[in-house]
């Protein structure tokens, strides 16, 4: 746990800010009823998907401590503050994961997938690559750094770890609820 950023943050300030930034985008996609993943749909679906970074920033602004900065943008780029061991569990974690979910499928007598995304990215290879720093830039990343980086530190400095965890869990469903609503998702 950070020792700078645990004692200043907010948890509870960070939840309500990012629930309320991206809801107020994403409120206006459900409403109007549009696809999400049409124009101008998908520029207020970015930018609630950006509401925790956004929160994130403006509560670490508001502290204007020049260490919490660094320490936020170290986290962000440097690859070393990870443990050996963890890197393992961080490369094989989702794969394995994915492959027990689509084995489980199959043998509950569900089709074998399409793939179809593999096969048109497969097919094209130059797609790759962009294909995968968008879905980096738009999901795992800023929700990783602000919501472990962020509302957890604060959580962990004030509970503990298993609580702190089960906080943040239910908090982080719930600013999904939305996605459930709008059509394309």
């Amino acid at each position: 746990m950070r020792q700078g950023i645990s004692k200043a943050a907010n948890p509870w300030r960070f939840f309500a800010l990012a629930l309320g930034i991206s809801w107020f985008f994403w409120m206006w996609v459900i409403l109007i009823g549009w696809n999400v993943f049409t124009f101008p749909a998908i520029i207020l679906g970015a930018l609630g998907l950006f509401g925790p970074a956004i929160a994130e920033i403006i509560l670490i602004s508001h502290t204007h401590d020049k260490e919490e900065w660094r320490d936020y943008w170290q986290r962000v780029f440097d690859i070393r503050r990870i443990g050996k061991k963890w890197h393992l569990v961080i490369w094989l974690t989702f794969p394995v994961l994915n492959t027990l979910a689509l084995l489980l499928s199959v043998l509950t007598g569900s089709p074998w997938p399409e793939f179809e995304t593999a096969r048109n990215l497969l097919s094209e290879p130059w797609r790759i690559l962009p294909f995968a720093v968008f879905i980096l830039l738009y999901s795992p990343l800023p929700e990783e750094l602000d919501w472990r980086g962020y509302a957890l530190d604060g959580l962990q400095a004030r509970y503990n770890a298993f609580f702190s965890s089960v906080i943040l869990g239910v908090v982080w469903a719930l600013w999904h609820l939305p996605l459930f609503f709008m059509k394309g998702q």
